[in-house]
């Protein structure tokens, strides 16, 4: 008789789990493995310290559709730009789409976000124009304004370095100072007073 194996099943001492055979067996000893270790860490370590919002120097710019004026276009006619920010849905990107408004006319300009980078520890911003340019950088405080420092490539690969300055004006109103990198000088390009519009109604149907 086989007492190994009444000893094992036996009322009074419960059967060893065995663990699964093959790839899958070993496959799950290995996860396990891993959540012990990062278990065993995370206790060593204690619990991790509270960090300050990546997003809160931008986070102002979510809600409602920020219009800016700029000088009329060459021709003449009316030009403003607008823009609208929004939390992505898992909540750790904020996007952006921005629009030309010609003489009356929508034009598609520029769609982007804003990521916290793990890699450098450093809110970064990512965009693409109607024209093919892709533009990147980083993102921090500036005294009471947000600086982004920007790498902006057009189709061809030509880059150019650009940096904006937004500085809010109350809950509403912003402004944004464009420069460009002239011969190791920031020159200033552009400025644009922003006012925070609620988002029109759609028209029902």
């Amino acid at each position: 008789m086989p007492t190994k194996s009444i000893r094992q099943n036996s009322p009074g001492r419960p059967a060893r789990p065995r663990p699964p055979a093959g790839r899958a067996g070993a496959a799950l000893l290995a996860a396990a493995a891993l959540w012990l270790l990062a278990a065993g860490a995370s206790r060593a370590d204690g619990p991790a310290a509270p960090a300050a919002p990546p997003f809160a120097p931008i986070e102002f710019l979510v809600g409602g559709v920020w219009q800016g004026d700029l000088p009329p276009s060459p021709d003449g006619q009316a030009v403003r730009l607008e823009s609208r920010y929004s939390w992505a849905e898992n909540h750790q990107a904020i996007r952006f789409d921005s629009t030309w408004i010609v003489a009356g006319k929508r034009h598609p300009y520029a769609s982007g976000l804003y990521a916290w980078d793990p890699a450098k520890k450093q809110l970064a911003v990512w965009y693409t124009d109607a024209a093919g340019s892709l533009g990147a950088g980083a993102v921090f405080p500036a005294g009471q304004s947000v600086q982004e420092d920007l790498t902006v490539t057009d189709g061809s690969g030509l880059a150019e370095a650009v940096r904006a300055r937004f500085t809010p004006a109350g809950a509403d109103r912003c402004q944004e100072d464009l420069f460009t990198l002239k011969a190791g000088q920031w020159e200033r390009l552009v400025t644009v007073l922003y006012h925070r519009a609620a988002v029109p109604k759609a028209a029902p149907p």
